[in-house]
């Protein structure tokens, strides 16, 4: 019976499986036999005769059975014998069978570098590795988005484009601009339609190009730009992605406020609610580097913890020219940059699009789109992906994801925007406003969103409204200071503060965090040209994820500039915490018992392998001695598991996976609880021998088949044990 440690053996000399085939391989036998008889009820004492022991019926059929033999060469004798038997219809010796999925491959003209064009590099890099999103992996996996619904908030789709009509669903768009059913863009209206390829034009058809997510159902609802009303982008945002009607999974937004210190508090609460009922949503980061707009933070709507604020990264492998940055910076993707390539996607047919001033040659295509316009639909075709993966996660689970697998890129940025560049905080993450938490990695996230079943539920604390009234020194770069305390233990997920400066020139403003931990992150840069005044806006920070919420924070003004005054009013912190989750799923059988199981408690103990601080639990079995405990560990851990009077029992588990499965059976007899079954125990169950439950001096503890009396029975349980240890 070593035919599965044969096949793990063969796995792991041939490494990852996906995109190979195993034409090669010969299927390997067991010692089991499928057998189909001809009668609905065969008899058990036919096969019994040949040896053979049945194990269960195959697909609930009384005619399909699979036995068990005692040895492969058992059961190719067997399988020989019956297949000359009239009352067999069918027998073949089981074998492990190497089956893969079809994974997805594109053949798309326009994905692979062509004449006059780089192709999709975003996606496949063949001039330089590492610079995508390194999707096909993901792919190869089959992971394509299928079943989710993603689309954009924008100007319109031509949903009749070639690559567009096969995913969309015209039921599931509309128009608020033109108020209809119908999200056709208007004459000079190009843009949605790019963006939507970027998301998800249908890959293998042979058709142009592919996008990220290639069968995720798209849909566009439609916002007239020039015209819309708040009321308009509240409606896009909430529309079918509220707890009402949840359908719309992913909603990409490539737009922003024009101008610094915008509130949006409209679009931005909608935009909450529709993620807190499970809606992610990428935004644009903006294009305005070298403005007084370039730090995109200064937006409210774009640096909310429920969103994905994307930047963009040019083919150079540095920021795109133009990309704006934050301390609400999450990730980055690949996009346009001065002097660098262009994205391959969708475009209006014919000359009616951005191909009529690019030279791609087939004009229902064009390599004229980017910004960061082009970077966040990327970042939404990924996060499509991964709600195929995990259709329960939403933005915090995103975001977790994004923290742990996004790839450093431009390493030695000591850019004045970089803040310092690449800092790694107290809990190991890496940050830098310029890229957040780097390059997303698709491939990398999509594993993550299998590993991982949930984030816990989201908890915070805020110290409410902190009254400063103090003058803020001007131009001295030591500014001023002020502190305040998270009483509670979490891990940290996001720091949201809310700023109230009068000031003459609020441009000349920057502001900074400290964590108790001690990492510095600034969450406004100065900006020159910001001449107007005053601001009461919220800001947020990603860069202090993971790290112990719990301690003395404080925060730092500084006016970088002489000649103009301000004062600091107030500020108002919420720091927000949370971790990813999965369940420890544990059957237990306590041995040599008859008594009732329900609500019986367990301590299970898990200690990382090869030392660590340990964790703690105290579940109780169901009647089938189940339990489950949600954990946010990965990696290898002994687990010790332990109840009452049964010796406790060592395992190792590998968490790596959303479910970890433990399967242990206790031995019964300690009654004394020290771990071992001995004289101790002895001298218990002695003590109050032939008592029952109720009686004078009757122990519970020493009632070790849980009949309700101590007696002979649990003696020669005992006795059984005597002597043994636990782990």
């Amino acid at each position: 019976m070593k035919q599965p440690l044969i096949l793990l053996a063969l796995a792991a000399l041939a490494g990852p499986t996906y995109g190979f085939t195993f034409e090669s391989q010969e299927p390997l036998p067991t010692s089991r036999v499928i057998v189909r008889f001809v009668e609905d009820t065969p008899s058990p004492m036919f096969m019994a005769a040949e040896g053979a022991v049945p194990l269960r019926m195959l697909g609930e059929s009384p005619k399909w059975w699979l036995f068990e033999t005692g040895s492969v060469a058992d059961a190719q004798r067997l399988t020989a014998e019956l297949q000359n038997s009239p009352r067999v219809a069918f027998a073949a010796v089981d074998t492990y069978v190497y089956n893969q999925r079809d994974a997805f491959v594109p053949n798309d003209p326009y994905y692979p570098p062509v004449s006059g064009s780089s192709g999709q590099w975003h996606l496949f890099n063949t001039m330089v590795a590492g610079r995508d999103i390194n999707v096909v992996g993901a792919w190869n996996r089959d992971i394509t988005g299928a079943g989710v619904f993603a689309g954009a908030v924008d100007d319109g789709a031509e949903h009749t484009h070639p690559d567009l009509n096969p995913n969309f669903s015209l039921t599931n768009s509309f128009d608020f601009g033109g108020n209809d059913a119908d999200p056709m863009p208007g004459t000079s209206d190009f843009h949605g339609t790019a963006v939507l390829g970027l998301i998800g034009a249908r890959g293998g058809n042979g058709v142009g190009v592919t996008g990220v997510a290639p069968f995720a159902n798209t849909f566009m609802l439609r916002i007239d730009f020039g015209v819309s009303t708040a009321s308009d982008f509240i409606d896009a945002c909430a529309y079918r992605s509220t707890v009402s009607n949840p359908l719309l999974k992913v909603k990409n937004h490539s737009y922003g406020p024009t101008s610094t210190f915008t509130t949006d508090s409209g679009e931005r609460a909608a935009m909450e609610d529709s993620a807190a009922a499970g809606t992610i949503h990428t935004r644009s980061a903006g294009n305005a580097r070298n403005s007084s707009s370039e730090d995109s933070n200064r937006h409210e709507v774009r640096n909310s913890p429920w969103t994905i604020a994307v930047t963009a990264l040019g083919s150079n492998g540095r920021f795109a020219s133009y990309s704006s940055y934050g301390a609400h910076a999450v990730c980055t993707t690949p996009s346009s940059s001065t002097g660098f390539l262009g994205l391959l996607t969708t475009d209006r047919a014919g000359s009616n699009g951005y191909n009529g001033s690019n030279t791609f040659p087939d004009e229902n295509y064009t390599t004229g789109f980017g910004g960061t316009s082009g970077a966040a639909p990327i970042a939404a075709g990924v996060f499509t992906l991964m709600k195929q993966v995990n259709p329960q996660a939403d933005v915090r689970f995103a975001r977790h994801l994004v923290a742990r697998t996004a790839k450093v890129v431009d390493a030695t940025d000591a850019s004045q925007t970089s803040d310092g560049g690449w800092k790694t905080n107290a809990a190991g993450y890496k940050f830098n406003p310029n890229y957040g938490f780097g390059l997303l990695d698709a491939d990398a996230l999509t594993q993550a969103a299998a590993a991982w079943k949930r984030v816990t539920t989201s908890a915070s604390e805020s110290a409410g409204t902190v009254n400063v009234a103090a003058a803020i020194p001007d131009g001295i770069p030591a500014g001023i200071t002020r502190t305040w305390t998270v009483a509670n233990p979490g891990l940290v997920e996001a720091v949201m503060i809310r700023l109230n400066v009068t000031h003459t020139y609020r441009g000349d403003i920057q502001a900074y965090i400290t964590s108790p931990s001690g990492t510095r992150h600034r969450i406004i840069n100065s900006a020159a040209s910001d001449s107007a005044n005053n601001f009461n806006m919220r800001f947020s920070a990603n860069g202090f994820w993971g790290e112990q919420a719990q301690g003395t924070w404080s925060i730092q003004l500084v006016d970088t500039d002489l000649a103009e005054l301000g004062t600091w009013n107030s500020f108002a912190p919420t720091v927000y915490t949370g971790t990813l989750q999965r369940d420890l799923v544990g059957h237990v059988d306590l041995l040599d018992f008859s008594g009732t199981v329900a609500g019986r408690p367990v301590t299970v103990e898990l200690v990382p392998t090869g030392g660590g601080s340990s964790l703690v639990f105290t579940p109780t079995l169901d009647a089938g001695g189940i339990f489950t405990i949600p954990v946010s560990v990965s990696g290898n851990y002994d687990v010790f598991v332990k109840a009452s009077h049964w010796l406790r029992k060592q395992v190792n588990l590998d968490f790596s996976s959303a479910n970890v499965n433990l399967d242990v059976d206790l031995i019964n007899g300690d009654a004394d609880g020290d771990n071992e079954v001995g004289s101790g125990d002895l001298s218990l169950l002695s003590g109050a021998f032939l008592t029952s439950s109720g009686d004078p001096g009757y122990l519970e503890a020493a009632d070790l088949d849980g009949d309700g009396e101590i007696g002979s029975s649990d003696l020669s349980i005992l006795s059984a044990n005597f002597l043994i240890a636990g782990d």
